[in-house]
């Protein structure tokens, strides 16, 4: 997991909790933007099958 400390300014506009919730959004961001990768990889390999065919 990345992680960063945060000077002062920014720490008041941008408190811990905060921080911790935009971790999970992005964590299962990044988890739907692989599963989409996964899926458009297969469906790329099912039509080459299907056109070799």
């Amino acid at each position: 997991m990345l992680s960063c400390k945060l000077a002062w300014p920014i720490t008041l506009v941008v408190p811990p909790r905060a921080l911790a919730t935009y971790q999970l959004v992005f964590k299962h961001l990044f988890g739907l933007k692989h599963a989409e990768r996964q899926l458009a990889s297969a469906w790329h390999r099912l039509q080459a099958a299907r056109n070799a065919s």
